[in-house]
């Protein structure tokens, strides 16, 4: 008697019971995770770029209540300024353990520029951060260059929706960098001296 053999489609592997079904729910799961974290974190997924654009010009009042220009520390008109200068752009809080963290690395790199070519500004965006608070975070922590509170809405122009944002300008006032996220001593110095050689 001739054994009958199976249709070709009773062949064909399957994946059904227990071991399909895992892996079809854990697809699922990181699918529903991937999207969710897209919603409540877009930052991590959708950040701005201003790289190679011109930087907005502002005025704030730093701690101590002197005006802090950004065209005129770039241009070299500021009180007291030592001539055209690359800039910096510390968008920060306290209350952002990152941002702390990074401003221990601008500490140590804020030492070793050529402090007559180079200005930072640490511009506080939570606007709970008091500019007696700023100031005496800033004392406390040797902080050497100039803090302000955002009261006028800075964060926005530069389109800063995460922090710490570093923003790096060049003496052309062009943005040559623009970083979101805790950014190491080194990275912060190579985008320095890019923007140095480039005017």
């Amino acid at each position: 008697m001739t054994k009958k053999e199976a249709p070709e489609e009773d062949k064909q592997p399957r994946m059904g019971g227990p071991i399909g079904y895992a892996l079809g729910g854990l697809v699922i799961l990181v699918i529903f995770g991937v999207l969710i974290a897209v919603f409540i974190f877009p930052t991590l997924f959708f950040q701005s770029n201003l790289t190679g654009e011109t930087a907005k010009d502002f005025s704030l009042t730093d701690v101590y209540g002197e005006e802090v220009s950004l065209y005129q520390i770039i241009d070299g008109t500021a009180v007291n300024s030592t001539g055209p200068k690359v800039v910096v752009l510390d968008f920060f809080s306290l209350s952002c353990d990152p941002c702390k963290e990074e401003m221990k690395e601008l500490k140590e790199l804020w030492a070793e520029v050529d402090q007559t070519n180079v200005s930072f500004i640490s511009i506080g965006t939570d606007m709970g951060d008091s500019n007696s608070r700023l100031q005496g975070y800033r004392e406390k922590n040797d902080y050497n260059w100039t803090f302000a509170r955002d009261n006028k809405n800075v964060a926005n122009d530069y389109s800063v929706t995460a922090i710490p944002t570093l923003v790096v300008i060049d003496r052309d006032y062009e943005i040559v960098a623009y970083r979101v996220g805790l950014q190491g001593k080194g990275t912060v110095r190579g985008d320095i001296e890019n923007a140095l050689s480039r005017t």
